[in-house]
């Protein structure tokens, strides 16, 4: 792919570290492997001696959470942090993730939410009925709605219009 070795940056990977406050999603499982190439080439340090400071993010989002155990992905979503990109690994990707979460871990004014929303893009869509009751018409008829919930409703429906669903009856029938 004519991607660097190690070997062939590791001189400016140290420069760029070098007094740095470095922040990780996993720091230990990373840094055993960082360690690892410096090691190979007979580097006197590991990367915690030539740093200020590593920050494992992960675990303070575990600490944040109350959680034992938690991915990247989770922890950016009851953040509300975009990772549609995430299509296959990318390490600048998982960077730009890692500093997004480690600043809203950061700061108190922003409120997580208590789990993590549910994710599967890969699932397929089946097609869902839609009950007799959803009918616009029927639904503005009712005494007990008011103009919020109808147009609630309408909006529902508009949505539900553009799913590829197989609805049991007709919409515009009365």
């Amino acid at each position: 792919m004519g991607l660097p070795t190690f070997k062939e940056i590791h001189e400016q990977f140290i420069n760029f570290i070098k007094g740095r406050h470095l922040v990780i999603f996993k720091a230990e499982f990373d840094l055993k492997f960082v360690n690892a190439e410096l090691n190979r080439l007979n580097y006197p340090s590991t990367v915690s001696d030539i740093c200020a400071e590593v920050t494992c993010a992960m675990e303070l989002a575990k600490e944040k959470f109350g959680v034992k155990r938690i991915s990247q992905d989770a922890a950016c979503l009851r953040y509300g942090i975009d990772i549609s990109a995430r299509i296959k690994y990318s390490a600048e990707l998982d960077a730009s993730l890692c500093a997004q979460l480690f600043y809203k871990l950061l700061d108190d004014t922003v409120i997580p939410l208590k789990s993590t929303p549910q994710q599967n893009k890969h699932a397929p869509i089946k097609a869902i009925s839609i009950p007799r009751a959803l009918k616009i018409k029927r639904l503005v008829h009712t005494p007990n709605l008011t103009s919020v919930k109808i147009q609630s409703v309408k909006t529902l429906v508009s949505l539900l219009r553009t799913l590829p669903i197989k609805p049991t009856a007709n919409l515009n029938e009365d």
